[in-house]
C-alpha cells in the first residue's frame, strides 16, 4: 500500500514505526500529507494530515500561497495542538522523479513520458492528479485496443483534467 506513495522515505519509515508500535502520527505537508494519512488510516494507524496553511500551497514550488500571515499562524497552532506520538513533514518529490516512477508504474514510453512531464509542469499537477490522468489514459488505451498507454491516449486523458 505504501508503494503507491512516491518519495518521502522518512515519512514511510515513520509510518512503519507507527504501525509496528501502534503509535499515533501526524503528517504535515500538502497533498502528500493527505496521502500518507489516508494510507495510515487504511492500515489501522491513528493518523492526521495537516497543511501548513488554509489554501494548502504554503511552501509549494508550483503554487502560490494565498493565505495571510495570521492564517498560516492559525494552521500551525492547530498542528501544535494535536498531540501525537510521531510528527513527520512530507515533501513534494521533484517532477523528474515523479515522472520516472509513474512512467515505470504505468509502463509508458519515452514520448508519453515527455508529454506527461510537460503537462505535469505546465498544468501544475500534483502527484495524485498525475496518477489519475494515467489511470484515465490506461482506460482510453484499452478502449482503443492498445496494450500500453500511447501518447495519443495520454493526450486525450489530459483533456479531461480541469483547467486551472
Amino acid at each position: 500500500m505504501m508503494d503507491s506513495i512516491i518519495g518521502n522515505e522518512q515519512a514511510k519509515r515513520a509510518l512503519e514505526i507507527a504501525l509496528k508500535g501502534k503509535h499515533s502520527i501526524k503528517f504535515i505537508g500538502n497533498e502528500e500529507a493527505g496521502e500518507f494519512a489516508y494510507v495510515a488510516k487504511k492500515m489501522g494507524v491513528e493518523a492526521y494530515a495537516f497543511s501548513q496553511c488554509f489554501c494548502g500551497n504554503f511552501g509549494s514550488p508550483t503554487k502560490t500561497c494565498t493565505c495571510t500571515t495570521r492564517q498560516v499562524r492559525e494552521s500551525r497552532n492547530k498542528i501544535a495542538l494535536t498531540p501525537t506520538d510521531l510528527t513527520v513533514e512530507t515533501v513534494r518529490p521533484s517532477g523528474d522523479k515523479v515522472i520516472q516512477i509513474l512512467a515505470k508504474e504505468f509502463g509508458i514510453n519515452k514520448e508519453a513520458s515527455a508529454l506527461l512531464k510537460s503537462a505535469y509542469k505546465s498544468m501544475r499537477l500534483e502527484v495524485g492528479e498525475a496518477r489519475r490522468v494515467l489511470k484515465t489514459a490506461k482506460t482510453i488505451s484499452k478502449l482503443n485496443g492498445n496494450l500500453n498507454i500511447e501518447t495519443c491516449d495520454l493526450a486525450e486523458a489530459l483533456q479531461y483534467r480541469p483547467k486551472s
